[in-house]
C-alpha cells in the first residue's frame, strides 16, 4: 500500500473517529452500546484478505473505540464449509460432518482470530463465524452479545442493566438486535 493510500485511510477513520475525548461527552444512554465488526472469511487460496489496511489501524489503536465490548462476527461461514468439504473429497479422504467442523474452526482461527489478536494485542477475541445456512450460529451470535455487554455494563460504576434479549432476524440481511434498558 502507497503512503498517500495509508494516509487517505487514516485520514477515513479520523474522521469517523475523530478522538477518544470525544467520546466523553457522548450522554450515559448513547455509551451503553456495544460495536460488533463484520468480516468476510476469507478464502486465502484466492488472494483474499480479511480487511484493509484502514480497518487494521482502527483495531490498532485502542483508544479509538474506548471501552466497550467488541465482538468479532466472521461471516460466509458455509462457504468455508464447503471449500473444507472439496479440499477432503480432493484429497480422497475419508470424513464426516464433524471432520469438516473441526478444520473450519481451525481455519476461522487462523485467518481471521489470530490476525485480529496480533493487531489488538488481546488474547480473548469474543467471535463467531455465522452464515445464513447456519441459523443455529446466529441464535449463538445473539447469546455472545448478550453475555459480553452485560459482563461490560455489570462492571461499570454507577449503574446497571436489564437486558431483554429481542432477535429481530431478517432472513434475507441476517440482522439481529439485542436491545437493553437501563435502570435507573
Amino acid at each position: 500500500m502507497t503512503a498517500k493510500a495509508l494516509n487517505r485511510e487514516k485520514t477515513t477513520i479520523s474522521l469517523l473517529w475523530p478522538s477518544s475525548s470525544r467520546h466523553a461527552g457522548i450522554s450515559r444512554i448513547s455509551r451503553n452500546s456495544y460495536t460488533q465488526f463484520c468480516f468476510q472469511i476469507p478464502i486465502t487460496e484466492a488472494g483474499q484478505r480479511m480487511m484493509e489496511r484502514g480497518m487494521e489501524v482502527l483495531l490498532e489503536q485502542k483508544e479509538i473505540l474506548g471501552d466497550v465490548p467488541t465482538i468479532f462476527v466472521f461471516t460466509k461461514y458455509d462457504m468455508l464449509a464447503t471449500a473444507v468439504e472439496d479440499n477432503l473429497l480432493k484429497g480422497g479422504k475419508d470424513y464426516s460432518q464433524v471432520d469438516i467442523e473441526l478444520e473450519a474452526k481451525q481455519l476461522v482461527e487462523v485467518r481471521c482470530v489470530e490476525p485480529i489478536r496480533k493487531l489488538t494485542k488481546e488474547t480473548s477475541i469474543p467471535h463467531i463465524a455465522v452464515s445464513m445456512e447456519h441459523h443455529d450460529k446466529l441464535e449463538e451470535l445473539v447469546q455472545l452479545t448478550y453475555e459480553k455487554v452485560f459482563e461490560h455494563f455489570r462492571n461499570q460504576p454507577g449503574g446497571s442493566l436489564d437486558l431483554c434479549p429481542a432477535q429481530m432476524e431478517t432472513r434475507k440481511l441476517g440482522r439481529m438486535q439485542l436491545q437493553w434498558i437501563e435502570r435507573r
